[in-house]
């Protein structure tokens, strides 16, 4: 019934509620791209070109996005120990399709949380490493109304019922 034979489900008390909602909606994918941000070692490459002194993009992390919003220049940047208060990536360094991916406007969701997280840039202005993201592939689905889809209680309610066996210290998902 479920995608990719989810096996959290087993766990859940709601199994009959999530079968109704999978049933009802199209998936992500079927509306939208969805993909990291970066790679693991494109962020370590990356994180060469970080700095507060430079000219690029300001550049934000998992624990820089909130829901709706981004902590940017009130949270510290960690960057290889070093804490930036408003870090800037030299988005000349990395490769085309990052760039582009960066200046394009997306919903960049943090990869580990309590619950779904994501920050609408809808002009392009951050780039983000460590992160997924989400761009809209489909007109009829705008990217305010994915934002505030994956923000919803309802999306964190399905996450938590799908993943909640994978939870680590603290309760918090990846």
């Amino acid at each position: 019934t479920l995608p990719d034979c989810l096996w959290g489900i087993i766990l859940s008390n709601n199994v009959s509620i999530i079968e109704k909602i999978f049933s009802k909606c199209k998936t992500l994918e079927e509306v939208a791209i969805v993909q990291a941000t970066s790679t693991a070692s494109e962020a370590d490459e990356y994180s060469k070109y970080i700095d507060e002194n430079i000219k690029g993009l300001a550049i934000i992390n998992t624990g820089t996005i909130d829901r709706y919003s981004t902590t940017y220049g009130f949270n510290k940047f960690m960057n290889k120990g070093k804490k930036l208060e408003k870090p800037i990536l030299d988005i000349t360094k990395v490769s085309e399709n990052r760039r582009n991916l960066y200046k394009s406007p997306k919903i960049i969701i943090a990869k580990l949380a309590l619950r779904v997280e994501g920050f609408l840039d809808d002009k392009g202005s951050y780039a983000s490493i460590n992160t997924n993201c989400i761009h809209t592939a489909n007109k009829d689905y705008s990217i305010e109304y994915l934002a505030g889809l994956v923000n919803s209680k309802l999306l964190s309610f399905i996450y938590s019922e799908l993943f909640s066996g994978l939870k680590m210290s603290g309760g918090y998902f990846q």
